[in-house]
């Protein structure tokens, strides 16, 4: 029998968890069950054969962590070897099955997440085609794609398995926390109609919440017509117990759960982390017959989606000056769309807590032409008071518009989406998306970066929380631009792949140099992005050796030390550093769209100099 036609008529019971299964056995010797298949294949055969005579009618072989992430120190070679087993040991299991008790079980071949980090897109793929040929070769035709945190690749592995073997079923679930999101932002009933899962046989969720969060999640999804949907969450929310997750054997109110998950229409059931056999026996021992439940199509869920209120667009930049953002007025916003030069100045917050240095010197620059003021968030890996806090803080004080620079370096997931909800409830809707600078050599035993995400994930997080929370009313982000590399082809695709992902406008690095200034020109020319060029004038020459000689990727000329004497006033130092600003303007004012302005030592009397004199 076909697995879609037992689903035609059947809800499919799934087995639980392999690897937390296997670390509460006595008798395990991996620290990764994965590996086990080789050095205790009798476990690994035993555990599939506990979860199948618990009731359950698909199994996944154990190959979730086989990977170069995971297992960075095994070849290639012993990565298809432990591939091939692990298919090895679930048919084996299924066959006895069928002996036992002539019941037909499915397996499937499990393919969990090859992390992305810094890796090409084109080495990932290449990783997941090679794991789709082995199972392929060992003759596998159910395959499972979970607890994936974004689409990213998914539709290139389908379309993959699929020409090669188009009656393939495959199944793609992925990570959600409690609000029905993943870690990427997307949320769970725009995945199960997503148009770039087409070729997904099932979509569903798995891990990362608990059973009633799971029944929750789905409660709220209109649930799609043409594909299966399926829901296998953890035991709980795990507790660590030396060094391992330990999750409560609470297998009766999972059952319970599960059984009224599956009454919503869900057409395939099963556990992750923390479920163990007696979680599925009693699934079988509470789940009745299939549902009948109202469906709609992708075509029919995007008609309704249409009929709401149209979100504004999640960059901006394309949307005419009449479809503006209804919410908080946004001057940057609307200045960069009607296509005026843009002044924005960066102040660094303080290292301490007194901020009315800081605050003087907004309200200096209020009195000159300057639209935006930036904040760095801890630049260098120096901790500094909160960008955000300071932002806000000065805009309320003030009432200039603000930029704060969001780093991926210092907060996690959880932190990084707590500080968008509270910025947006306090009125912000322009951010600047860095990755972040490393920390510092000296600190790293004692501070961890962070990074769960690059500049780019975190763009495309924050456009899916622009479409899903502030579809009237989106954060306007930009991202950072270091031209200053041998590869502009390079810098540009990075651009463009910042820009797909929301990025409305960039900051560069400072320009000294014509050469700087033809670089811009010519990724202004190439990517037609909105750009700020970054000008940094400084105020001695001191200053401007230190720039020259310790700050990476910034090419101070000779011509423009020329222009500083070691005797030079204060007054002196800044009018040569106003000079080389105004030299800078002109020569980039044919192209760019505004001017980002960097000052030494937050020395704002510069600005007069450069826009009023």
């Amino acid at each position: 029998m076909k697995l879609k036609d037992f689903l035609q008529e059947n809800i499919l019971l799934m087995d639980g968890a392999m690897g937390t299964y296997y670390q509460q056995l006595q008798e395990h010797k991996e620290d990764i069950a994965e590996l086990a298949t080789i050095s205790q294949p009798e476990v690994i055969l035993n555990i599939h054969k506990e979860y199948l005579a618990a009731g359950a009618d698909i199994i996944r072989t154990n190959t979730f962590a086989v990977n170069s992430v995971v297992l960075p120190g095994v070849s290639d070679d012993v990565r298809n070897d432990l591939l091939r087993k692990a298919c090895k040991l679930a048919k084996q299991a299924v066959a006895e099955e069928k002996l036992r008790t002539g019941r037909e079980c499915f397996v499937a071949a499990d393919i969990g997440p090859v992390a992305g980090g810094e890796r090409a897109a084109e080495e990932i793929l290449s990783e997941y085609y090679r794991m789709c040929d082995v199972f392929l070769d060992e003759g596998m035709d159910v395959f499972w794609l979970e607890t994936f945190s974004s689409m990213e690749f998914v539709p290139e592995i389908l379309s993959y398995i699929k020409e090669k073997a188009p009656e393939a079923f495959c199944s793609v679930s992925f990570c959600i926390n409690k609000n029905g999101f993943t870690t990427a932002g997307q949320k769970a009933e725009r995945l199960l109609f997503a148009e770039g899962l087409r070729q997904a046989d099932a979509i569903g969720f798995n891990c990362g919440i608990g059973s009633v969060h799971m029944k929750s999640v789905l409660e709220k999804c209109k649930l799609p017509k043409d594909v299966f949907v399926l829901a296998a969450p953890n035991a709980g929310y795990a507790e660590t117990f030396s060094s391992r997750a330990v999750f409560l054997n609470s297998a009766g109110y999972f059952g319970d759960n599960m059984a009224e998950t599956a009454e919503l229409g869900v057409d395939i059931v099963g556990g992750c982390c923390g479920t163990m056999p007696s979680f599925i026996r009693e699934i079988r021992k509470k789940i009745s017959g299939k549902k009948n439940v109202e469906r709609i199509s992708r075509e029919e869920y995007e008609k309704v989606l249409a009929e709401a209120k149209k979100p504004a667009d999640a960059t901006g930049i394309q949307n005419s000056e009449n479809s503006l953002s209804a919410g908080v007025q946004n001057k940057l916003k609307e200045k960069l769309l009607r296509g005026e030069k843009v002044i924005a100045v960066e102040l660094d917050p303080p290292y301490n807590a007194d901020g009315e240095k800081l605050l003087a010197c907004a309200q200096t620059l209020s009195k000159y032409p300057v639209d935006v003021l930036t904040f760095a968030d801890s630049p260098m890996g120096r901790s500094r008071a909160d960008s955000t806090l300071t932002a806000l803080h000065i805009c309320s004080q003030t009432g200039m518009q603000v930029i704060p620079h969001i780093c991926c370096r210092d907060r996690n997931v959880i932190a990084m989406r707590s500080l968008l909800l509270g910025a947006h409830m306090n009125g912000l809707r322009n951010l600047l998306i860095v990755t972040g600078d490393p920390v510092p050599g000296d600190d790293r035993k004692t501070v961890t970066g962070v990074f769960d995400y690059n500049s780019i994930r975190f763009m495309n997080y924050v456009t899916e929380m622009n479409k899903e929370l502030f579809p009237e009313d989106t954060f306007f982000f930009g991202g950072a631009l270091n031209y200053n590399f041998p590869n502009g082809e390079k810098v540009a695709e990075r651009m463009e792949k910042k820009m797909a992902a929301g990025c409305s406008f960039f900051l560069t690095q400072p320009v000294f140099s014509d050469e700087d200034i033809e670089r811009i020109k010519w990724l202004k020319e190439r990517t037609g992005a909105k750009i700020l060029a970054g000008i940094l004038p400084p105020v001695s020459l001191k200053n401007a050796s230190f720039i020259r000689n310790e700050m990476a990727g910034m090419n101070v000329p000779d011509e423009v030390l020329a222009m500083y004497r070691a005797d030079m006033t204060r007054e002196e130092g800044e009018i040569a550093g106003a000079e080389i600003a105004k030299g800078l303007m002109k020569k980039l004012d044919p192209f760019v769209d505004g001017y980002y302005f960097m000052l030494p030592f937050n020395r704002v009397s510069l600005m007069e100099r450069i826009l009023c004199e």
